[in-house]
C-alpha cells in the first residue's frame, strides 16, 4: 500500500499518495516549496507579517530607509544624520543661539543702577532682575560713591549756602550742607 503521509524531498512536498496500477508503483502529487520543505509541509514565507516600511534609527546616529525583508529580517539603506536620529527621523539642527556674543552689562536709568542681566535665548535680548537707587547718582552702570569732604573747618566760613561753589588753593569745590566736595563743581548753581 502507498503511504498516506505527506513527506519532503529537497524543496518538494509530496502528498496524496496513490497506487499507479499502470506503473506498478505508488505515485504522489508534488508541490514545489519556495521556502523549503519540512515534515511534509512547505515552509511559510519567513517575511509574512514582517513590515520593514517604517524608517528606523541606528544606535550610531544613522537612519535606515527603504526597508525590505529577506529571510525574515529587515534590511535598510543607511545614511548618517548630522544631528542624530529619533523616532525614525533625522533630528533638526539645534536652534541658533541668539545670545552668542551678547553681554548683559549693568546700566544706569536715572538714579537707578540696573543689574543681574541675563540674555533670553528666545529673543537674544537682556532682561534684568535687580535694581538699586543710587543716592549720589549713577554712572557707567555703577552707583557713584559718596563725595569726599575735601577741606577742614577753617574754610567753613566760605560755604555760605548750598550749591554754591568756591575755589580753594586753585581747586573748585561744591558747598553742600556745610561741607566742601571736590569734583562736583558741575553742579554749581552759583559762585565760581
Amino acid at each position: 500500500s502507498c503511504s498516506s503521509s505527506d513527506f519532503c524531498s529537497g524543496s518538494y512536498r509530496f502528498f496524496g499518495g496513490y497506487c499507479d496500477a499502470a506503473q506498478g508503483r505508488c505515485s504522489y502529487n508534488r508541490e514545489y516549496c519556495q521556502y523549503g520543505c519540512a515534515s511534509g509541509q512547505c515552509n511559510r514565507d519567513p517575511c509574512a507579517g514582517v513590515s520593514c516600511s517604517a524608517n528606523v534609527c541606528g544606535g550610531d546616529g544613522r537612519i535606515g530607509t527603504k526597508g525590505y525583508c529577506s529571510g525574515g529580517k529587515c534590511y535598510y539603506s543607511w545614511q548618517y544624520c548630522a544631528y542624530g536620529c529619533s523616532s525614525g527621523q533625522c533630528n533638526s539642527p539645534p536652534p541658533k543661539d541668539l545670545c552668542a556674543g551678547i553681554s548683559c552689562n549693568n546700566y544706569c536709568s536715572g538714579e537707578r543702577r540696573i543689574f543681574n542681566g541675563k540674555c533670553d535665548s528666545s529673543s537674544g535680548k537682556c532682561s534684568y532682575s535687580s535694581w538699586e537707587y543710587c543716592s549720589y547718582g549713577c554712572s557707567n552702570g555703577q552707583c557713584n560713591p559718596k563725595p569726599q569732604q575735601a577741606c577742614d573747618c577753617t574754610y567753613g566760613s566760605q560755604c555760605l549756602t548750598n550749591w554754591q561753589c568756591t575755589k580753594i588753593n586753585g581747586v573748585k569745590y561744591l558747598c553742600y550742607k556745610g561741607g566742601f566736595y571736590r569734583g562736583y563743581d558741575g553742579m554749581c548753581q552759583y559762585g565760581i
